[in-house]
């Protein structure tokens, strides 16, 4: 088979992943898609805070690179390898990849960044390889099972997440939540009052309108493993052995901004049009698309948007590629997920009703699909990860229907 010599660079993180998955078997043979990424594994953010409680769970969230496009295929991977700048025909990197016969200047047709966003561990990789992941998933698991209390900064789905995974294996550790706001979760409209209940039933200290005061020498985002004493500017005292800072995430857009600072948002997003195309005047970037976390979206950035977008830009890649506009256009949808709160339980927001119940978690996998993207990413078929929310979503609104009927009745 001829070598292609056309490619479709995509620069890491899981948006790139979806979008790589729906171009690779539709480009023309002289098109080969170049998947770059930092770390040297494929990583499964989703559950990646339970392998942090969960003893065993932190072999489960990763996977090799090298079989992502299956044996055989034209389409590579460049694991363990970073992009050091973007230009207008090419990037460079950090490292050549001679068996590919690729120097530190790969040249493009089009490129996608899908950079995400930095985020502290566990919920972001803590490091470029499977051992380091493995090995501080390892750790915090350790230091979580003999700590006396665990503190979480941040009340947000991935500080509510791990404070209740934690309660949920060892309800002897007292777990603290510390939110600087005076609602969790304040974005989803009346999730706060469902779900502040179930934190306090469960033995979560959830402290409101105050923020940690970090002690000279820490640096926020270290895991502890010795007990430090912390203040809140409310004048409390907390003393813990592991702290999860939660407190949002930050873009990686620099690559785009080097070029051009004005395609970058307010939030530190880059800016982009409903094609996912770069939106900027600059000629740089006109063959460049964003995707993901990293992409200026007015939406909640979910796993399932991240689906829509890589959906949305090979389409766009593909009438581009066969001379045509780009035209399939991105259209944000309200948001409808789940939070889950501990093995045992989980709580549904959608635009329309917010529910929780133990039924809700056995539909959802315990693994959280962790197993099936593992295959999935090893040349599988193509995961989707919104059916079980789609299902949750109707039995509870099944559910719903049948409670207001009888207390219409009674």
């Amino acid at each position: 088979m001829a070598s292609p010599d056309k490619n479709i660079v995509i620069v890491g993180a899981i948006a790139g992943i979806l979008t790589a998955k729906f171009l690779k078997n539709s480009l023309p043979k002289d098109y080969r898609i170049v998947l770059i990424d930092t770390q040297d594994a494929l990583f499964y953010p989703i559950a990646a805070l339970r392998a942090a409680v969960i003893p065993g769970w932190e072999e489960r969230i990763h996977t090799p690179f090298s079989d992502f496009f299956g044996k055989g295929s034209r389409h590579i991977a460049l694991p363990g390898t970073t992009v050091t700048e973007l230009k207008e025909h090419s990037v460079i990197v950090n490292k050549e990849h001679p068996e590919f016969g690729l120097g530190v200047e790969i040249p493009y047709e089009y490129c996608i960044i899908a950079t995400g966003a930095s985020q502290t561990p566990p919920a972001r990789p803590a490091g470029p390889t499977s051992e380091e992941i493995t090995g501080y998933l390892r750790a915090c698991q350790k230091t979580i099972a003999s700590a006396t209390r665990v503190l979480v900064v941040g009340g947000g789905p991935a500080g509510i997440e791990l404070a209740t995974e934690v309660r949920d294996l060892y309800p002897n550790v007292g777990v603290t939540l510390v939110h600087r706001s005076d609602k969790l979760v304040r974005y989803v409209p009346g999730l706060h009052e469902k779900v502040l209940p179930i934190l306090q039933g469960m033995g979560i200290d959830v402290v409101l309108e105050d923020t940690i005061v970090w002690p000279e020498g820490y640096t926020p985002g270290e895991t502890v493993g010795e007990k430090t004493v912390f203040h809140t500017t409310q004048g409390r005292t907390i003393e813990a052995q592991y702290v999860y800072l939660a407190t949002g995430n930050v873009p990686n857009s620099s690559l785009v901004a080097s070029i051009d600072p004005s395609a970058i948002s307010k939030n530190g997003c880059i800016r982009v049009r409903p094609t996912f195309q770069v939106d900027s005047t600059d000629p740089r970037l006109a063959r460049v698309f964003a995707v993901g976390d990293v992409a200026d979206v007015p939406e909640i950035k979910l796993l399932e948007g991240g689906q829509r977008h890589g959906r949305t830009t090979a389409a766009n890649i593909r009438s581009l590629i066969a001379g045509k506009p780009a035209t399939k256009e991105h259209s944000p949808r309200p948001a409808a997920s789940y939070i889950t709160l501990g093995s045992h339980n989980v709580i549904l927001y959608t635009p329309w009703f917010i529910c929780s119940g133990w039924f809700l978690s056995k539909i959802i996998p315990q693994d959280l699909h962790a197993d099936r993207w593992r295959k999935d990413w090893s040349g599988g078929k193509q995961a989707h990860s919104g059916g079980h929310v789609k299902v949750c979503v109707a039995i509870a609104a099944v559910l719903g229907s049948i409670t207001w009927f009888l207390r219409y009745l009674f």
